[in-house]
């Protein structure tokens, strides 16, 4: 799954980690190049969460969104981050990272290449999506990051089966289906984001029409009747 996903990614312009396949020890498989680099600290987004619950007064915030105190405690474990994994906790989990730095961060460009990672992992029915499942590099001045990687959970009916720690977009969607995930995402979401994932989705149809047989019938009448609805929003 990862070569496949990797090659969907960079077809869609999200930058990605290369793979390919591979022989070791005689099974079969698929090898990548690093993408780290020596001149770089590398942290995840599993750190980059427990960090943010670790400060007194955004537990505080999370306590007003609905968490408990044990379960709060409990996110200080990099293990339970996923919890916390989602698109509106990650900016301010980032921002709170950098509050002080000299780093050069571009939180936006951050966040888009982000939910561009999200969109993709929805479209291809991915469940696999831990908060060590994604990374920021910190190089000498500037902020970015990584490229998409490990895909390997992906293809998969989307409404009957539960995401694998997948990300959301909002806290209250914890434990629910992919499918209703990308109802809220189209719900909140901006024309911009809106529109993004439509591109993604008729990219899949109309040109990559190896890929386009991998996707799960039933995700994809679902996808086209997201897209009409969506129409509306973008009038």
């Amino acid at each position: 799954d990862e070569l496949i996903v990797s090659e969907c990614a960079r077809y869609l312009g999200i930058p990605s980690v290369s793979y390919d396949l591979a022989i070791f020890d005689g099974k079969e498989g698929v090898i990548s190049k690093s993408y780290q680099r020596d001149d770089c600290n590398y942290v995840s987004g599993a750190q980059i969460l427990v960090n943010y619950v670790n400060d007194r007064n955004n537990r505080i915030y999370l306590e007003q969104m609905g968490f408990s105190y044990d379960e709060l405690m409990q996110l200080r474990d990099e293990l339970k981050a996923e919890y916390i994994n989602v698109l509106e906790i990650i900016w301010q989990a980032i921002e709170y990272r950098y509050r002080d730095s000299k780093l050069k961060v571009n939180y936006e460009n951050i966040m888009h290449n982000l939910i561009s990672q999200f969109c993709l992992n929805i479209l291809i029915g991915q469940h696999d999506a831990f908060p060590q499942n994604w990374e920021i590099e910190e190089r000498k001045s500037e902020v970015n990051l990584v490229p998409y990687f490990d895909g390997g959970w992906a293809f998969r009916n989307f409404k009957k089966e539960l995401p694998f720690q997948s990300m959301s977009v909002s806290f209250h969607d914890k434990g629910l289906n992919n499918f209703q995930i990308l109802e809220t995402f189209l719900r909140v979401s901006s024309n911009e984001f809106v529109s993004s994932f439509i591109y993604f989705v008729i990219s899949f149809i109309c040109e990559i029409e190896v890929l386009y047989s991998l996707i799960h019938s039933f995700n994809l009448t679902l996808l086209i009747f997201f897209i009409r609805s969506s129409f509306n929003k973008l009038k």
